[in-house]
């Protein structure tokens, strides 16, 4: 205890310095604000998705737009031929261009209300 004390005594003056006096601090860098990008989409990008380029610039060009207005598309046809896969192709593809990519399912009503309200 004794060395200790002693070691706090012995400590060498210290002047404070001269308001004014002092250089100033480097200014701190400033934080990137980091914004998490809302993603519910349920599926994983397919790595073997080819083709249907063609309805992927259609589906940009429809719906992309410089009005805050929300815009709707649907993409319809018989079960099986990628329907899904095109939409999920579409918002990995172009995800960087919106604020927030939001999965719905529309298959009833019901569906959609349940998933409508999981998202609030």
């Amino acid at each position: 205890m004794t060395g200790h004390y002693r070691h706090l005594i012995n400590q060498p003056h210290i002047k404070k310095p001269v308001l004014g006096k002092l250089k100033s601090m480097p200014p701190r860098p400033r934080k990137q604000e980091f914004r998490a990008q809302p993603w519910n989409v349920p599926f994983q990008r397919n790595p073997y998705f080819t083709g249907r380029e063609d309805i992927l610039i259609e589906l940009h060009n429809a719906l992309k737009s410089d009005k805050a207005a929300a815009l709707a598309q649907a993409i319809s046809g018989l079960g099986g031929i990628g329907k899904t896969q095109t939409a999920v192709e579409y918002a990995y593809q172009y995800r960087n261009e919106y604020d927030a990519v939001l999965w719905v399912k529309a298959d009833s009503r019901e569906a959609l209300i349940s998933d409508y309200a999981a998202l609030a």
